[in-house]
C-alpha cells in the first residue's frame, strides 16, 4: 500500500498515481493532502487513487482508511489465489475422472484438495436438489448452523420478494442444462443486508441433472464501495462540467449585455428627443414668440436626427428578442444544473424522463459540442419510477464516453461527429438509446467493458468505472437491462431499458 502526499520532491503525488498504474501495480494508493482542491481530488481519483484525505486527519481515520485499503487489497488477492486454486482443482477433478475414476488413490488426492478448495474459496458453494432443498454447503454465515442449514429451502435465505425468480431460475436451469448469474441479497437478524454475486449452474450425476450448483461470493464491501464511488463521481461530474456550463452561461450573457448596452444608448438618446418635444410643447401653449418656437423646433430636430428613429424602430424589438432568448438560454442551463445536482432521494419516484434526459445533455454539452453535433429524438413516454438523479449520471456516462470514442476519430481534423440521442417506450419498459459515430468496440474487449476498472482510455482520461457503475444502477438498482451493439469504424449505440412502474433492487447504505 503505498500513502503519499500530493508535493513530492522531484515528482508531484498525481504523477507517482499515474506511474503506479502504468507498471499495472494492484497496489493501493491512497493521497494525504492539505490541499482540498475538488479538481484536484477528481483528478488523482480519476488517475487511480483509493482515497483521497486531507489534512488534519486523525490518526484513527488514517488508521481506519489504511486497514480498509489492505483488507480489500488483501481480499482481491485471495480471490484471484482461490479462482486459481478452484480452476486448478477442477481441471485435476475432470483429468482424475477421465483417466483413472475407478483409482482410490487419485479419489483420496481429489477429496483432499477440493475439500482445502472449499475450506478456503472465499465464496458460498451451495449445492440443491431439484426441489430446493440445500444438500451441501461449505460454510455458512455466523447466524446459522450447518445441521439447520442442509435439508433447508435454500430460499429460506432470500428476500421473500425475490423467491419467484429464484424459483424460475432454478426450474430453468435444471430443465434446460444452461447456467445463469445473477445478483441477489440475504437479509440476517440484526445484522446489515449481505449482498452476494451468484452462479447457478446444473448439477449432474452420471449424465442426469439432479439439482443445481449454486456459487456465490460476498460482494457486499464492493457494492458499498460502488455506493460511496457513485455519489463521489457525482460531485466529481458537477465539478468537471461546472466550467463547462461557465462558458455555456457566458455566450447567451455576452450578447444579452451587448443588446442591454446599445437599448441604454437608444434609451437615452429618445428621452434627450421627449426633453426637446415637451420643451416645444410647453412653448406653444404659453404663446412663445416665433423666434422661440424656432429655436425648440431646431434643436428637436437635432435631437431627432441623433437618436435615428427609423434604425431604433428596426433594431429595437431585435435588441429586446435577443435579451429574452438569451436570459431563457441562461434559465434553463440554470435549471438543468440545479435539477441534475439535486440530492438524491432514498425512494423512488415518478418522473419526466424525457426532461431528466434533456436537462443532462444541456449541462454535458461542453463535454461534446466541439467533436460531435447532437440529435435528439424523445417520443411520448409515460412517467418513469426510478432514482432520477443515478439515471441522469447513467446517461452523462454515456454521453461522455461517446464524446471520447468520437474524439479518437476526428482529432486533429475539422470534422465533427454525431450523438444521437433517443426515447421509446416498449410495453412495460422505456428505453434510452445513446448512439455515436466513434470508432467502435472490438469484439476482443467487448465482454470486458462493463468489469470495474477497465478502460482503454489513456491515463487521466477515465477510470473504468463508468460503465461499471451505470450497470450497477441499471441492472442491480432498478432491475433493467443494459445493452450495446457495436460495429468496429462505424459506432456504438448503448441501450438502457427501465421498467415504467420500477422493479426496486434493495442495496446497502452508502458509509459516512
Amino acid at each position: 500500500m503505498i500513502l503519499s502526499d500530493l508535493d513530492l520532491p522531484g515528482i508531484d503525488g498525481i504523477e507517482l498515481i499515474s506511474r503506479v498504474r502504468e507498471r499495472d501495480l494492484d497496489v493501493p494508493v491512497v493521497v494525504i493532502t492539505g490541499n482540498p482542491s475538488l479538481e484536484t481530488a477528481t483528478e488523482a481519483m480519476e488517475r487511480g487513487a483509493m482515497r483521497y484525505l486531507v489534512k488534519p486527519i486523525e490518526i484513527e481515520a488514517l488508521v481506519r482508511v489504511a486497514n480498509d485499503a489492505l483488507r480489500v487489497h488483501r481480499e482481491a488477492m485471495a480471490r484471484r489465489h482461490a479462482d486459481e486454486l478452484l480452476r486448478k482443482a477442477l481441471a485435476l477433478k475432470e483429468s482424475a475422472e477421465q483417466r483413472a475414476r475407478g483409482a482410490e488413490q487419485a479419489q483420496e488426492a481429489l477429496t483432499g484438495t477440493l475439500d482445502a478448495v472449499m475450506e478456503c474459496a472465499p465464496a458460498f458453494i451451495i449445492a440443491v436438489d431439484r426441489a430446493g432443498r440445500i444438500q451441501f454447503i461449505n460454510k455458512v454465515l455466523d447466524a446459522f448452523t450447518m445441521e439447520e442449514v442442509i435439508g433447508s429451502d435454500f430460499l429460506l435465505y432470500m428476500p421473500p420478494a425475490d423467491h419467484d425468480a429464484q424459483r424460475a431460475r432454478l426450474r430453468r436451469v435444471v430443465e434446460t442444462g444452461v447456467a445463469e448469474t445473477y445478483e441477489t441479497s440475504v437479509g440476517v437478524a440484526g445484522e446489515d443486508t449481505r449482498w452476494f454475486s451468484a452462479h447457478m449452474g446444473p448439477m449432474r450425476v452420471h449424465g442426469e441433472i439432479v439439482g443445481a450448483v449454486l456459487v456465490s461470493q460476498d460482494i457486499t464491501e464492493l457494492k458499498r464501495t460502488q455506493a460511496d464511488f457513485v455519489a463521489a463521481q457525482r460531485l466529481a461530474a458537477v465539478g468537471t462540467l461546472a466550467a463547462g456550463i461557465a462558458h455555456e452561461i457566458n455566450t447567451p450573457i455576452q450578447f444579452v449585455n451587448d443588446s442591454v448596452h446599445f437599448l441604454r444608448d437608444a434609451a437615452k438618446d429618445v428621452a434627450v428627443l421627449l426633453d426637446r418635444l415637451t420643451s416645444l410643447r410647453r412653448l406653444v401653449s404659453s404663446g412663445a414668440s416665433a423666434e422661440e418656437l424656432r429655436e425648440a423646433l431646431e434643436a428637436a430636430t437635432v435631437a431627432e436626427e441623433d437618436a435615428d428613429l427609423d434604425y431604433l424602430r428596426e433594431r429595437m424589438p431585435a435588441a429586446f428578442e435577443r435579451c429574452v432568448d438569451g436570459l431563457e438560454r441562461v434559465t434553463n442551463i440554470v435549471r438543468s444544473m440545479k435539477e441534475f445536482a439535486h440530492p438524491a432521494q432514498h425512494d423512488m419516484a415518478h418522473v419526466d424522463l424525457n426532461r431528466a434526459v434533456s436537462n443532462t445533455l444541456t449541462i454535458a454539452r461542453n463535454e461534446y459540442k466541439y467533436v460531435a453535433d447532437l440529435e435528439t429524438d424523445f417520443a411520448e413516454i409515460p412517467p418513469v419510477k426510478c432514482h432520477v438523479n443515478d439515471i441522469n449520471q447513467v446517461v452523462l456516462n454515456l454521453v461522455v464516453n461517446a464524446a471520447h470514442a468520437i474524439d479518437d476519430v476526428v482529432k486533429g481534423t475539422e470534422q465533427k461527429g454525431r450523438i444521437r440521442v433517443t426515447t421509446r417506450a416498449d410495453g412495460d419498459d422505456v428505453v434510452i438509446a445513446v448512439a455515436d459515430t466513434g470508432k467502435g468496440i472490438p469484439d476482443a474487449i467487448a465482454h470486458r467493458i462493463f468489469e470495474p476498472f477497465f478502460t482503454t482510455k489513456e491515463v487521466g482520461k477515465g477510470t473504468g468505472q463508468g460503465l461499471a457503475l451505470a450497470w450497477a444502477v441499471v441492472k442491480g438498482k432498478h432491475g433493467g437491462d443494459l445493452r450495446f451493439s457495436s460495429k468496429v469504424g462505424e459506432g456504438t449505440t448503448f441501450f438502457v431499458r427501465l421498467p415504467v412502474n420500477g422493479r426496486e433492487q434493495p442495496a446497502p447504505e452508502v458509509r459516512q
